[in-house]
């Protein structure tokens, strides 16, 4: 009777307890099936590999984002809109190159390396002075015979430090910030925004300017007014953006350098194809046809893959055009860039050069070409 009890009372001394752990072991069990998500995946950065292919992470370990652009280098060529001499200008030397970010973002060639952290970013001013000193013998097919052996007379002995360099960085306030703020650092954090005084930098210690000017699209009437005259928080004047180019191309530099003007957005297609579309308008009196397939096809090869402008930004090309009174009419146009001999173009032109870059007549602005110099014919 004694041993019966002396079992009996540990088990109903425990058993309070035992139920208190059961309820709570429930309670959790119902508290995790109904209230927490089987999995947890973590907010993807934005744009998260929309664009990349697969097996590619646009995502940097950092959480930022490369969104599918390749670093600035010659390795990238094929991949790239290569950065491009659009103008030159014989009286003092400018040059005018249109290209993709100048940035290197990326660990190796392509896009297996993955994305750096954006503290290892840098501007790539290295690999931007290889890539135009490997096309030092291509001017383009609008270029005069005497243009083109003047750019490659220029070119011979290329290299971007006897150039006052000016980027023109067209870049967005949205999924662009971290590159412009990559841009900002490599000029000593002193930029000009939209249609501001340009302001004095630092490039690799020496003078240069960065000038942020965004540019957008437009569908209509309406927003193409906006966008053509307009700077804002988002997007800046694209007339006033053509017209700082023109006049930063016309002068002479107070160092006594010639100028190299570098514009670019991410991919050099879209937005920087529509500021050298609008150059090729404006200053060097294309039509719009002409224009457009130059824009298209500038520094591609015997095969091109052009840089094809979406709608909208044609849509903005046909308002600008119409706006500085050009020949608008939307048709075929000659195409392609000169090899070593600048009298042969790569691709023959649809019709006679003579005839399809008749439109300075047609175009209110006098085009920067005192006394003919160099025998230039623009």
């Amino acid at each position: 009777m004694n041993e019966e009890k002396s079992i009996g009372n540990p088990v109903r001394k425990w058993a309070p307890v035992f139920v208190l752990v059961f309820l709570a072991a429930v309670v959790g069990l119902w508290y995790l099936a109904f209230f927490l998500p089987a999995s947890d995946p973590g907010q993807a950065p934005l744009n998260e590999d929309i664009l990349a292919p697969v097996g590619h992470s646009d995502s940097s370990p950092d959480g930022t984002n490369c969104h599918n652009v390749n670093n600035l280098q010659e390795e990238n060529r094929d991949n790239l809109a290569a950065p491009t001499v659009v103008d030159l200008n014989e009286a003092n030397g400018n040059l005018l190159v249109r290209g993709p970010l100048p940035l290197i973002v990326r660990d190796g060639v392509g896009k297996d390396g993955g994305c750096k952290n954006k503290s290892e970013w840098q501007f790539a001013y290295d690999n931007l002075n290889v890539m135009l000193k490997n096309v030092k013998d291509v001017s383009p097919a609008y270029f005069s015979t005497g243009k083109s052996a003047a750019l490659r007379a220029q070119m011979q002995e290329f290299e971007l430090g006897d150039y006052h360099v000016i980027v023109v960085s067209l870049l967005n306030t949205a999924d662009n910030a971290n590159y412009v703020d990559i841009e900002k650092a490599a000029f000593g954090q002193k930029f000009s925004r939209c249609s501001a005084p340009v302001v004095e930098g630092t490039l690799r210690g020496q003078p240069a300017n960065l000038i942020w000017s965004s540019v957008g699209a437009c569908s209509d009437d309406a927003s193409c007014k906006n966008v053509l005259e307009s700077d804002s928080d988002v997007l800046c004047s694209y007339n006033n953006l053509m017209d700082t180019i023109s006049t930063l191309m016309a002068q002479k530099d107070p160092t006594g350098k010639k100028r190299l003007i570098y514009v670019h957005c991410t991919h050099g297609a879209d937005r920087t194809g529509i500021v050298t579309m609008g150059y090729l308008m404006k200053d060097l009196g294309l039509g719009y046809s002409d224009a457009l397939t130059y824009t298209n096809n500038l520094g591609q090869k015997t095969s091109p893959h052009p840089h094809n402008l979406v709608e909208t930004y044609l849509t903005m090309a046909q308002a600008y055009c119409k706006e500085i009174g050009g020949s608008c009419a939307a048709g075929a146009g000659v195409v392609g860039t000169s090899p070593v001999n600048p009298d042969v173009t790569t691709i023959l032109p649809v019709t006679s050069l003579q005839i399809v870059t008749t439109a300075p007549a047609q175009t209110p602005v006098t085009h920067y070409n005192p006394q003919n110099s160099g025998g230039s014919t623009f």
